[in-house]
């Protein structure tokens, strides 16, 4: 998913969730959705910015603010991961009810 911003219409993010049971073929520096391991994303971009769990634990995102991108594993594994412009803030993902952090 491709996302835009309301007031100038420049690119805010770039989400990308391979649909179940593929692999993605959209890498971030090697990172592939459907292949890459939490030590795979650990390796490539060191430590988090920040890692939020889902309500159920199932799922869990990690944000490397420095990089403006954001990786979501499920048993340690990539499923879901993302980009967002150095000028719109924070990434977030939008795959999941996951919980903000304080």
């Amino acid at each position: 998913m491709v996302s835009f911003s309301d007031t100038d219409n420049t690119l805010e993010s770039v989400n990308y969730t391979p649909s179940p049971g593929t692999n993605g073929s959209y890498p971030i520096q090697g990172i592939n959705a459907g292949e890459s391991t939490l030590e795979d994303v650990l390796e490539k971009f060191g430590e988090p910015s920040r890692m939020t769990t889902s309500d159920d634990g199932t799922r869990h995102n990690y944000s490397f603010d420095q990089y403006n991108v954001w990786f979501q594993l499920e048993k340690n594994t990539v499923t879901a991961l993302g980009m967002s412009s150095q000028d719109h803030g924070k990434p977030t993902s939008e795959s999941g009810d996951m919980e903000s952090e304080p």
